[in-house]
């Protein structure tokens, strides 16, 4: 009796501590769903936009598929029968989040003090958004926020340091599988009125390698091919020998596009090897040296990879996990993400400018608070500027400084939102 109750008890604290695989929201069609302790809601509306939750399990498969069927609805019915021309805005969180809802004060909206990337993605991301881009009521937001377990545990060093390895590869294993599924779809629902939306496809931390390896991977063994790669197939006609196998092959459309499945990705302190960065910088430099037309080789840029220096998880802890337990057959031993890859930059860190310079096809500006505590305080003005030697412009790759993003959780405040909000500006210019 003795002996089991001291066996158990470490069982139970250690329980108490571990984030389970679980699911926390229900579809609308069922907001009672028996699969979630939880029974958060998976729709949200507000002021011009909305927000569907779609999540994912452990192993790449759904929890209710009806939450990606309810948002696919609401890309279509966002567009109000072609009257409108939505934003369509997909996020897929990181390490340490997942669909739950925080504790916040009632009313807060200042993105440095909220808690949790849900109220950080409606209050920060998709509200801003509407605001701005949407603010004449003719571009409605359809968020979309893509969760995952991405929080395993709550106390150390589980939760930072031993969670690193298996959460990098299940990281991997959904963005080949669920959040491939997920981004297809919407990327095939987009595409059946193409110049009525705008796609925006942002990855945060393990979520840009979720977002990579949807998008961008070939993986023979598992019968997986990224959208974007069967895109390029497609257009130059040459396909991929080892994207042959893969499942669900996209029909082929009656008519060639004239604009590219995404107008933007934004990695925004990726926690993913630059391996597949040069695998897409490659790819594209060869579709485009076959087909110079294809929609998407003149985007400048249709790509941002972005770190900040003071992110001690992707520009520390990363290399160093990496090279203790290597993801070898993914990543090699490419152990730095692109951004944190300084002979891959094509950008000057952004510099804090009293007035906008004269602006090349390569560099823009933004406004963003001066004080980065004071989100609503005064605001500076901040540029950008291509290397001299910038020789692709699809995929825009730098550093920021502590004063763009503090830490690796930082993501959602007002600088980095308005720089990417100034390339989303700067692409729909281009359209």
């Amino acid at each position: 009796m003795v002996v089991a109750a001291v066996i158990a008890c470490p069982v139970a604290v250690s329980a108490q501590f571990i984030v389970p695989d679980q699911q926390y929201r229900c579809p609308e069609v069922e907001p009672q769903c028996p699969g979630s302790t939880r029974k958060l809601r998976s729709f949200e509306e507000g002021h011009g936009y909305t927000i569907n939750f779609v999540e994912v399990k452990d192993d790449g498969t759904f929890w209710d598929e009806r939450q990606l069927t309810e948002a696919l609805d609401q890309i279509a019915k966002a567009r109000n029968g072609g009257l409108l021309k939505p934003i369509v805005f997909v996020y897929i969180h990181g390490w340490q989040n997942n669909a739950d809802e925080l504790k916040n004060v009632d009313g807060e909206t200042d993105c440095v003090r909220l808690r949790g990337d849900v109220a950080k993605f409606r209050t920060c991301g998709v509200a801003r958004l509407a605001a701005s881009a949407g603010g004449s009521g003719s571009r409605p937001v359809v968020g979309i926020y893509l969760a995952w377990r991405g929080l395993s545990s709550t106390v150390e060093p589980m939760k930072h340091l031993i969670s690193y390895w298996p959460r990098r590869n299940k990281a991997r294993t959904v963005g080949r599988q669920g959040m491939f599924t997920a981004l297809d779809r919407i990327v095939k629902k987009v595409a059946e009125h193409r110049d009525d939306y705008v796609l925006v496809m942002v990855g945060h931390s393990f979520g840009a390698r979720v977002l990579e390896y949807a998008a961008e991977a070939v993986d023979h063994d598992r019968r997986h091919c990224g959208f974007m790669e069967r895109f390029r197939e497609r257009m130059t006609g040459l396909p991929n020998p080892e994207c042959l196998a893969a499942a669900a092959a996209p029909t082929p459309a009656t008519t060639d596009p004239v604009l590219p499945p995404v107008d933007l990705f934004a990695y925004v302190n990726a926690a993913t090897s630059h391996r597949m960065t040069y695998k897409a910088l490659d790819d594209w430099a060869r579709t485009c040296s076959s087909q110079p037309s294809t929609p998407g080789c003149a985007a400048a840029p249709m790509y941002l990879a972005t770190s900040s220096r003071t992110d001690f998880a992707t520009s520390f802890l990363m290399p160093v996990a990496n090279l203790v337990g290597p993801a070898f057959k993914a990543d090699r031993l490419h152990l730095l993400s692109a951004a944190n890859t300084p002979w891959a930059h094509t950008h000057h860190d952004p510099k804090k400018v009293r007035t906008c310079p004269t602006l090349t096809a390569d560099s823009f500006c933004f406004e963003g608070p001066e004080d980065d505590l004071q989100q609503n305080g005064p605001t500076a003005l901040y540029h950008v500027r291509a290397h001299t030697n910038n020789s692709q412009r699809r995929f825009w790759i730098f550093n920021t400084g502590r004063r763009i993003v503090r830490n690796h959780g930082d993501v959602w405040n007002k600088r980095i939102f308005n720089m990417i909000l100034a390339l989303l500006e700067k692409r729909l210019a281009e359209r």
